[in-house]
């Protein structure tokens, strides 16, 4: 059901133009309070005006906007606006627009345009979209009803009745009959009913004459059996031809199919022919694609079935090799742990001596390294004052602190470069993506003058159809004419004859003459035979001249008509004789050149899309192996950054000698361990250095205690976990970085596939455009060529009509002088037509005697009263065909102009593509350029930041060695590793080598793995070459069964089958000409004696033409008129009966929902109960109906108007509305009442409130039940709140400006 949501006002009456007020509708009930004269029935009005568009009483001349003068303006717009739900549970908001301006002679209203939209909440996507229905204010008006699911005169009277209009009910007749035939729509059904029977009189009336025709036509329909008999006499001697000629034309179709199947094998010869040469070229491109493979192919010695059973498991070929990786990885871990047990073997004799050696060419290096790392960062970075040798120690410690500055340096230019080349690419990024912008604009609006095109094609196409549906050309109208001019020619002579004839004169003159000619009848009657022969004869000749020359002059017409397209297309002037076959041979080469262009189309329709799949194949291409690119790229600059090297390889190299560093670190720790805790011990008991025997003073044991304290705790235990823990994340790194050299190897690819894709797109879409353009091109010759077989197929139509005319103009020329020889022949009578018809008329009328004669004239005059009847109806459907002709021609003009005006428009499309087309190519240019200057850019930050990064990391990376050099150094001076080393030189030696030969191994497997690994990089263009072979060996497979089928073929025996057919197909095809000859022969004959039929024919479909067919729809005619009156009849009695059901009904239930109502509410005992009487009035068929109000007391029934008081007035009214939403609006559960306690006393208020509860609370169930209450009695509020059937309430007041504002207000106890 429909109901209300939120109405906004805004300058209406004393609602003010500046400020909106709005009030939203509850469900079920509002209720609106306020003083006189605050605006509450304003609210109602704008409620009424919003839905119908239909202002107060008494608001003419602007009363019911807000006067400009309170407002201080020259100009107010005032403004309505709804929101509601429609009886389809849409949501819609309908906007009333009004505004008042100040005149010199007062004030002048004007209603603006009105939007009616709806919430679409159809899908996800679309809910909430608006959409505008409509914005004139007619359609408003007529809409919004409809949506409501009530008419206009419900909302009028009964759900929005203004309060000055709400005792209608108790009216006057005239007023009260009004107001309930708009509710019941009477007058709608009663005029339905009116116009039926007056159609069923004017069928009636058409029916007699039609009668009248009908009988004529079977008249004439007797007649032309009788010719279509005289007819079979004919055909029967023409059929005897029939058969003889079907019997030669048999033998030349046996003889003609015999030839023909001789022709059939001679052309599976040159099948045979052609299917060789097929063979052979596909075997040349079979060797030509074998060679193209065999280019790129690296030939495998594998069997057929191993080629394919490894290109079936090469996933599982890598998946052993990954497998074999992981084995070399664990066979390496094994000689890692191998040498770490050698080491712990020999630790206890050896260790000492090892560690100390180590010790002694770790310090030398490191010595020399840090002199050199220090030469070498110096001249690196610039940095003087360090280029002398040996430096001293604190000339290490300062440079050591300026290089510390310098990297911090180094970092801070990494993150500018980084940052500006950001800024770069997003100006770039911002210029491209307007490029692109103006691009796609340009794109889409060639892609709109493409449809516009499309649309106009189809256009075309639907007024070539529409040419095709209309056949009238300019000679059908000629000839019309020609018929209507000679059957008015007939009447005019039926005419003048019937006034000539003077029957009663003859008569009387016939009476005096009887006696005197009655000897001259019989020469007079001979005479008169001949002389009518003769007339009759004439009368022929000036027919068949007045049709030779409409004849003639219409196919000059058409010739004159269309000689300009015949010269267009023909190139000359449109001659009668041969225009049909210049136009058909003209046709048809028409046709061939469409078929071409048609052709070229889907050729040039293939290669576009080719190009289209090959362009979009490339930007697939480059797309990927540009993501592919960066994220390797990305991936192996994480890894440089990570070890600070330029290179991967210098990054492995890096990693290899650190774990290097971190086993010797580990194998020497444990032994360095035990050798000062033996030291230490010794110092303490013997009070001598272990490694040099120097007594060891008591004020110095402090001192070399605590350093060998350090370096225990430097070489112990949790050092070497250190360390080992250390070599473990050095181990991955070495192996991720391993596994980055496939990567590396597919950048350097990737690097140089990408310019070439580069390329190849640009290359593609150059071609692609000029594609485009073609197919455009061609597509505009296909239309061109189109237009012209229409104006061809047109102007075939014309020529077909010429020849025809032409071929009828020669035919009655014939007749003419056929007719002219009879003439001169018989013409040997001196007297006149005219004399012998007076003298036979008098002696005939003599003869008959003047009572037969007087009946006869009167026959004759009726006969030919008839006549003329006739000849004035056919007269008259002439004219009807010949408007509808000129009607038809005129509108095939008129498509004709309009296709003209479409190709013109066509035309100018494909201009504006052209220019497109080069707006698209100028627009193209710049992107592509800035795309390169772009990816140029980055390239080039990237390098500048990869070299920066890589400083950055080269001078983080001396920091960290020089570090890790100076305490290594400083280390060992303090431990006096020299003299230990003297004593460990020859337990050095043996460690070493042991330590050499597992390391070999451990190189070894190593080299192993990187295989490995670059057999995985190289698995796609083994899968590839794989392939390749497998499809060169079924090449090669093909090409054997081609030849095989070659060398099947007998090519000799195919030779001499043909040479046989040369022989004698041509005496075969000789005989069958000659018996061609003798068919021709025949058919001359035979068509000579079909022309005597046609002749024979002519006259049955001049006089006598389509009468079966005009007689059978004329019958058809009378018996569906007939049918049809029935049909009227029966129909307007059931709608009658339907009208007065229906109001029965409605009255009925009317009525009892007022009775329950009244007998509910009204306390009073003077009236028991009030009723809606309708009493009819009028005949059946004009029936309508009078309305009053009745009261009943103790069964007593009278009129209530002018016997009520004004609160019973009121009250009755109250009730009738309400039984009347009740009944009327089952698809609006909305009613307003205005002040409803007006002239209600105490009792009847307080019924009336327990009665509007009651209802409230049957209905609240119903989510769109509405009852809007306006009232100023603040008691009918409170009463109503004590039912609790609403929380809040509206509040009108008026401000200090005294405009008026709405308020909601709560409920309280």
């Amino acid at each position: 059901m429909a109901a209300l949501n939120k109405m906004l006002i805004r300058g209406i009456r004393s609602f003010d133009d500046k400020q909106s007020n709005i009030i939203e509708f509850y469900s079920p009930v509002t209720v609106i309070c306020g003083h006189n004269g605050s605006g509450k029935t304003t609210i109602i009005e704008c409620l009424k005006y919003a839905t119908t568009g239909d202002m107060p009483p008494n608001t003419k001349g602007g009363a019911f906007i807000h006067d400009p003068k309170m407002a201080q303006e020259k100009e107010v717009k005032a403004q309505v606006k709804l929101r509601f739900r429609s009886v389809n549970k849409q949501m819609f908001t309908a906007v009333r627009n009004v505004q008042v301006t100040v005149r010199k002679g007062g004030l002048t209203m004007k209603t603006l345009e009105g939007v009616l939209s709806v919430q679409d909440a159809s899908t996800e996507q679309r809910k909430g979209k608006v959409s505008t229905i409509s914005t004139k204010c007619s359609e408003l008006d007529t809409e919004i009803p409809r949506l409501l699911g009530v008419s206009k005169a419900v909302l009028d009277n009964v759900i929005f009745c203004h309060q000055e209009e709400s005792n209608w009910p108790l009216s006057e007749p005239a007023a009260l009959k009004k107001k309930f035939d708009e509710i019941f729509e009477a007058s709608r059904y009663t005029k339905a009913l009116k116009q039926i029977q007056d159609i069923r009189k004017e069928r009636a009336g058409d029916l007699k004459v039609d009668r009248e025709r009908l009988s004529s036509l079977k008249t004439d329909r007797d007649r032309a059996e009788k010719i279509k008999q005289q007819l079979a006499v004919l055909e029967e001697g023409v059929a005897e031809m029939d058969r003889e000629f079907e019997e030669l034309d048999q033998q030349i179709s046996a003889l003609s199919a015999a030839n023909k199947i001789f022709y059939q094998n001679a052309t599976k010869f040159n099948e045979i022919y052609n299917k060789v040469e097929t063979l052979e070229e596909r075997e040349k491109l079979i060797k030509e694609s074998m060679s193209s493979i065999k280019e790129t192919m690296q030939e495998l010695p594998d069997s057929d079935a191993e080629l394919a059973s490894k290109r079936a498991n090469f996933q599982k070929h890598l998946q052993e090799q990954r497998q074999r990786r992981a084995e070399e990885v664990r066979n390496r871990d094994a000689e890692d742990d191998t040498l770490r047990e050698i080491t712990k073997r020999h630790q206890n004799k050896l260790t000492e001596r090892g560690q100390l050696e180590a010790e002694a060419r770790k310090f030398e290096r490191d010595i020399n390294e840090r002199q050199e790392i220090i030469s070498e960062i110096a001249a690196r970075h610039g940095i003087r004052g360090f280029d002398y040798i040996p430096l001293e120690d604190a000339k290490i410690e300062e440079f050591i602190d300026k290089l510390r500055d310098y990297v911090k340096r180094s970092g801070a230019e990494v993150d500018r470069i980084r940052r500006e080349g950001r800024d770069t690419q997003a100006e770039y990024a911002n210029k491209l993506q307007m490029l692109n912008s103006d691009l796609a604009a340009t794109k889409q609006a060639k892609a709109g003058l493409r449809q516009q095109i499309g649309d106009n094609q189809a256009r075309v196409l639907r007024f070539t159809n529409d040419l095709e549906r209309v056949k009238v050309s300019q000679s059908d109208i000629t000839e019309a004419e020609t018929e209507l001019n000679r059957t008015r020619q007939r009447f005019d002579a039926s005419q003048a004859e019937l006034t000539e004839a003077a029957y009663d004169d003859r008569i009387a003159q016939l009476r005096v003459e009887v006696r005197k000619l009655e000897d001259e009848k019989d020469k007079l009657g001979a005479d008169m035979a001949a002389l009518n022969l003769q007339a009759d004869t004439r009368a022929r000749l000036g027919i068949k001249k007045s049709d030779r020359k409409a004849k003639l002059d219409a196919a000059q017409a058409l010739i004159s008509s269309k000689n300009a397209k015949h010269r267009q297309h023909v190139g000359t002037d449109a001659v009668a004789e041969s225009m049909e076959s210049t136009v058909t041979r003209t046709y048809s080469e028409k046709q061939q050149e469409l078929g071409v262009a048609q052709t070229t189309s889907q050729q040039a329709n293939r290669e576009l899309q080719q190009i289209e799949s090959t362009v979009q194949n490339y930007k697939a291409q480059h797309q990927e192996k540009r993501k592919e690119l960066q994220a390797l790229q990305s991936e192996v600059n994480i890894a440089l950054e990570e070890n600070a090297a330029e290179t991967l390889g210098q990054a492995i190299q890096f990693a290899q000698e650190e774990v290097n560093l971190r086993r010797e670190s580990i194998n020497g720790g444990e032994a360095l361990e035990k050798w000062f805790e033996e030291t230490l011990d010794n110092a303490k008991v013997k009070h001598a250095c272990r490694g040099c025997g120097r007594h060891i003073k008591n004020d110095e044991m402090s001192k070399i205690e605590r350093h060998m304290r350090d370096m225990l705790k430097r070489y112990g235990p949790q050092t070497r976990q250190e360390h080992a823990d250390e070599l473990k994340d050095w181990e991955a790194e070495l192996d991720r970085l391993k596994a980055l050299q496939p990567a590396e190897e597919t950048i350097r690819k990737l690097k140089d596939e990408i310019p070439k894709l580069d390329a190849d797109v640009r290359r593609e879409e150059a071609k692609l455009d000029q594609a485009v353009r073609k197919m455009d091109q061609v597509t505009a010759t296909i239309e061109g060529h189109k237009a012209d077989l229409a104006e061809m197929e047109d102007l075939r139509r014309a020529a077909i009509d010429v020849s025809r005319l032409t071929r009828e103009a020669r035919d009655l020329g014939r007749d003419i002088a056929l007719l002219e020889r009879e003439l001169e022949a018989s013409s040997n009578s001196t007297l006149t037509v005219e004399d012998v018809q007076e003298h036979l008329n008098t002696l005939t009328d003599s003869i008959k005697r003047a009572n037969t004669e007087v009946a006869t004239a009167l026959s004759d005059k009726e006969k030919k009263t008839r006549q003329l009847n006739a000849q004035q109806q056919s007269i008259h459907k002439q004219e009807l065909d010949l408007g509808q002709l000129r009607s038809q021609y005129r509108e095939r003009e008129n498509v004709d102009r309009s296709i003209e005006e479409v190709r013109k428009t066509i035309a100018e499309l494909h201009e504006k593509s052209k220019a497109a087309d080069d707006d698209i190519a100028k627009a193209a240019a710049p992107i592509c350029q800035l795309e390169e200057e772009k990816s140029q850019h980055a390239i080039e930050v990237t390098e500048k930041e990869g070299a920066a990064q890589r400083a950055y990391s080269t001078i983080s990376q001396s920091l960290s060695q020089m570090d890790a050099l100076d305490g290594t150094v400083k280390a060992y001076i303090n431990g006096n590793g020299e003299r230990r080393l003297r004593n460990c030189v020859t337990e050095i030696d043996d460690i070493a080598r042991t330590s050499k030969e597992t390391q070999k191994r451990i190189d070894a497997i190593n080299s192993r793995i990187t295989e490995l690994d670059r057999e995985a990089a190289r698995a796609n263009e083994s899968e590839r070459n794989l392939g390749d072979n497998i499809r060169y060996r079924e090449k090669a497979r093909e090409l054997a069964d081609i030849r095989a089928k070659i060398n099947e073929i007998d090519l000799e025996e195919t030779a001499k089958a043909k040479r046989q057919f040369d022989e004698k197909y041509d005496a075969s095809r000789r005989k069958e000409t000659q018996m061609r000859g003798r068919h021709n022969v025949l058919e001359g004959q035979r068509q000579s004696e079909r022309n005597r039929i046609k002749e024979r024919r002519d006259e049955l479909n001049t006089e006598y033409k389509n009468i079966h067919r005009d007689y059978i729809d004329q019958l058809i005619k009378v018996k569906t008129s007939d049918l049809a009156i029935q049909d009227l009849e029966k129909y307007g009695k059931a709608l009658e009966n339907a009208i007065m059901r229906y109001h029965g009904l409605k009255m009925e239930e009317i009525n009892e929902q007022i009775q329950h109502l009244w007998q509910k509410t009204y306390q009073g005992t003077d009236i028991d109960n009030i009723q809606i009487r309708s009493d009819a009035e009028g005949a059946k068929g004009g029936r309508t109906y009078n309305y009053r109000v009745v009261m009943t007391k103790d069964n007593v029934e009278m009129d209530m108007r002018g016997r009520c008081s004004a609160g019973q007035k009121v009250l009755a009214s109250i009730i009738i509305r309400l039984a009347l939403a009740d009944s009327f609006g089952s698809n609006c559960g909305i009613l307003a009442l205005d002040e409803p306690t007006t002239n209600l006393d105490k009792e009847n208020i307080d019924a009336l409130a327990v009665s509007l509860a009651d209802i409230i609370n049957e209905r609240r169930t119903q989510s769109s039940f509405q009852l809007l209450i306006i009232t100023h009695d603040e008691d009918f509020l409170g009463r109503l709140a004590q039912h609790d059937v609403l929380d809040y309430y509206w509040r009108v007041s008026r401000d200090r400006r005294q405009r008026s504002q709405i308020e909601r207000n709560r409920i309280t106890s």
